[in-house]
């Protein structure tokens, strides 16, 4: 028997537990998008309950589950800009683009509805400069 076999011949690698490392498996629960203002965001993947009261308790009192100040407040829990978490008061200081982008990231639409609702935006911008 080598030394790195165990009683039974079985490998330390075999026998062990392989992880990724923190940076790594962090960067997998992200994924990043890059703004319409050209900043970069990551976006958490796979939200729990626990994001959802979390974003309840932050949004301001008598906010409904999917209004607005709520998908704003679940904006600040989710995502990062720039390598930074955000407070409430950061994602109502974003340009309106980035933050339909986020919205729609968040929510777990992706960037297909993100540049649906950033175009339909536009369209709406446009369409009240008559």
């Amino acid at each position: 028997m080598n030394d790195d076999e165990d009683n039974n011949g079985n490998t330390a690698l075999a026998s062990a537990v392989v992880t990724a490392p923190p940076a790594v498996a962090e960067e997998a629960r992200y994924c990043v998008t890059t703004l319409p203002s050209g900043r970069l965001a990551q976006v958490l993947k796979r939200g729990t309950g626990r994001h959802l009261v979390l974003a309840e308790r932050m949004a301001p009192k008598g906010s409904t589950l999917g209004s607005a100040p709520w998908q704003l407040a679940l904006i600040a829990v989710k995502c990062r800009v720039g390598g930074q978490d955000l407070t409430y008061e950061d994602v109502l200081d974003l340009a309106d683009t980035d933050i339909l982008h986020l919205m729609a990231h968040s929510l777990g639409n992706g960037t297909s509805d993100a540049n649906t609702l950033l175009s339909s935006a536009s369209t709406g911008a446009s369409a009240g400069q008559n």
